[in-house]
């Protein structure tokens, strides 16, 4: 007869519920002892005995479970040789199947066990001052693996990386703004020199985002630099003094440029260009009244047509270099109105 087929089946009574049922396997588990070669308790009385017994074992180990840790505690303290043993034995034995195991199952529940020691970090004290400490005891240990490690994955990943640095930058500062504003300031006040540089050349190469901040800071920004005026006034006048002094051409083409502005004439030149025109000159005043004598470092800017006559100009195209007496005895005359320069047209 079939295990299974219930035709000519005798019937046997649950010892637990007492229904009569065909005695096969598939109302009753195999036993060997057994009347029929099958358990005396149906598969429906044991499958509820043991969800009753599941409960009722999960509801104690609830009610007792410090009980149960100190008793897990006690029994690895004694018995601890012979477990680290055995478990090394066996990692051995089954290593890379427990490595691959372990790569999976962390992929699965990436971001639960995250959370989980996010958690734990930011609750037990003790709990981050320990990983803090395994971190640095690591890479005292593998600091020249993880530097080519870093270098190899932020080379391949770069573009991923700036991104990700930037979004998660921008969260952590929103939570963290007080304490980065704090570090900042400390680290300006003991590096003053490389905080200057580094603001420098971050300004150079964001013109636009200086501008905008500027504009929109604009009554901010006027009474900052008037209170600091007022705090370093002789600090300022020593330092715009010594700033003339380094940078004389400059001085004197800004006084030029700012002149033609207030009489309208278009046009500007840097004191780059006054260097030019001076090399073209070889050095020589433009005019004949002198006998075209040697410049040197006493030198004028000179507009043939003067600034203060019409159909003039700033630019380079009206500009030359001249003595002191020549530039002043030509004035605010044109070319023609001074025969003794020599420079008719």
């Amino acid at each position: 007869m079939h295990p299974h087929d219930t035709t000519d089946a005798p019937q046997k009574t649950c010892s637990k519920c007492g229904e009569s049922k065909p005695a096969t396997l598939e109302y009753f588990h195999s036993q060997k002892l057994g009347r029929y070669g099958v358990r005396s308790v149906c598969k429906v009385c044991t499958a509820a005995y043991k969800i009753a017994t599941k409960e009722q074992n999960r509801a104690w180990r609830e009610a007792n479970k410090e009980r149960l840790k100190e008793s897990q505690r006690a029994y690895y303290q004694q018995n601890r040789e012979e477990r680290l043993e055995k478990q090394k034995a066996y990692y051995e034995a089954h290593r890379e199947e427990r490595i691959e195991y372990t790569h999976a199952w962390y992929e699965i529940n990436r971001e639960t066990q995250n959370e989980k020691r996010r958690a734990r970090y930011q609750a037990d004290p003790k709990y981050r001052k320990q990983i803090i400490e395994s971190v640095r005891v690591y890479y005292q240990e593998n600091r020249e693996k993880r530097l080519l490690y870093s270098r190899a994955y932020h080379r391949a990943n770069r573009e991923e990386r700036i991104e990700y640095a930037r979004e998660y930058g921008k969260i952590w500062y929103k939570k963290n703004r007080e304490r980065k504003i704090e570090s900042d300031r400390k680290w300006k006040q003991a590096n003053p020199e490389k905080a200057r540089l580094y603001t420098r050349k971050w300004q150079r190469a964001n013109p636009e985002k200086v501008a905008a901040y500027y504009e929109a800071n604009r009554e901010y920004f006027i009474e900052k630099n008037r209170a600091w005026y007022q705090a370093n006034r002789e600090r300022k006048r020593i330092a715009v003094r010594d700033w003339r002094k380094a940078n004389k051409l400059r001085v004197r083409t800004y006084g030029q440029n700012h002149r033609a502005r207030k009489h309208n004439a278009p046009g500007s030149h840097t004191a780059e260009d006054i260097q030019a025109q001076y090399k073209r000159q070889k050095g020589r005043c433009y005019y004949a009244a002198c006998g075209y004598s040697k410049l040197g470092d006493s030198y004028e800017i000179e507009h043939v047509i003067p600034v203060s006559r019409e159909n003039t100009s700033n630019g380079m195209e009206n500009i030359v270099l001249a003595c002191r007496s020549c530039n002043a005895s030509k004035n605010n005359k044109l070319p023609h109105e001074w025969p003794e320069g020599g420079r008719l047209l």
